[in-house]
């Protein structure tokens, strides 16, 4: 078990800043030294509106004219618009869920790609960005990875940010975050307070070393960014952690409707990690997300089954574990 951390302290020598890492040959010289390879992951599902402009800006900086990214790998859920296309076309390698590792259980989520995604990016360190940021910028891999190559002892870094809406016709800065600030935040308080001083628990904006998401559990679903802080914690300890503030962006933000099943889903993680074996059962056999919705004049209850279905650690997964071996003697005698 680590040794605890006092959060306060943490804050102050954990929480740091993109435009800290803003010199990217800086970084390059860092990743070289340490013989690191860096791979990005971007999952989808009907991105149309912003995964070209992601993939062609990103590639274009820190791929091809400074090599801080060695890989863009694109893991879509079944989009019926262009996001595959356009993809491939920004010159992402794009693959489709259902057609990696598990091919007979086929889950749908978040959390599902990028389990998927570890199958095929080659890097040590890995880095996931959303794929609807409508202002991507090098800065925000670069302060993501910049903590970990400046400080080998940290090996997961939590991306934060404000978000930039739009009201009328006014650009406008938004707190967000509400599914963080009426479940989540409360909840680590009471029951993680070690984890209470993440600004934005539940970005996916993240960034980790290979070794460590490999003896981790992935939630299929919106689940899968709260198990892996409380995971991480647990396993490697606080210390091993920090965040990085990336500064504003523009991307989607949730409905009502769409943010009530997301925190159903983060709920039953939440439910897992803290439960005894009833309470565990009970969180595994109630996964009926029931609301009430208004049709016409009349109210009426509709349910949908939102199980966060728990995939196993890849280093116990025979296939991913085949592939690393095919990677290390390629490596060893090109």
């Amino acid at each position: 078990m680590a040794k605890p951390v006092n959060v306060f302290e943490w804050f102050k020598y954990r929480t740091f800043y993109a435009d800290q890492f803003s010199r990217t040959s800086e970084l390059v010289k860092l990743k070289r030294r340490h013989k690191l390879k860096i791979s990005l992951g971007i999952p989808t599902l009907n991105e149309e509106k912003t995964i070209g402009i992601v993939v062609k800006k990103l590639r274009k900086e820190l791929v091809k004219k400074q090599a801080l990214l060695d890989e863009i790998v694109v893991i879509d859920s079944g989009s019926w618009d262009k996001t595959v296309k356009l993809a491939k076309k920004a010159g992402a390698s794009v693959f489709l869920a259902e057609k990696v590792l598990d091919k007979k259980n086929i889950y749908r989520g978040k959390g599902e790609n990028l389990w998927k995604s570890m199958h095929l990016m080659q890097g040590d360190i890995i880095v996931w960005l959303d794929a609807d940021i409508k202002n991507i910028d090098k800065r925000m891999i670069n302060g993501l990875v910049g903590p970990m190559l400046s400080n080998l002892d940290i090996v997961f870094v939590k991306g934060f940010f404000e978000r930039i809406v739009k009201q009328g016709r006014k650009t406008v800065l938004s707190e967000g975050g509400r599914t963080t600030e009426i479940l989540v935040r409360p909840f680590l308080n009471l029951f993680f307070p070690e984890l209470a001083g993440f600004v934005q628990p539940l970005s996916g904006q993240v960034c980790g070393k290979r070794a460590v998401f490999e003896r981790l559990k992935f939630y299929s679903g919106y689940g899968v960014e709260i198990g892996h802080l409380i995971d991480i914690q647990k396993r490697f300890g606080l210390n091993s952690m920090a965040q990085t503030f990336l500064g504003s962006l523009r991307h989607k933000n949730q409905s009502m409707e769409g943010l009530g099943r997301q925190a159903f889903g983060i709920l039953q993680v939440l439910g897992k990690r803290l439960a005894n074996e009833k309470i565990a059962k009970k969180v595994r056999l109630n996964t009926q997300f029931v609301r009430p919705i208004k049709v016409g004049k009349r109210f009426a209850l509709v349910s949908d089954d939102n199980p966060e279905i728990e995939r196993p650690q890849l280093n116990s997964n025979f296939a991913y574990r085949w592939n690393r071996l095919k990677s290390r003697i390629k490596k060893r005698f090109s």
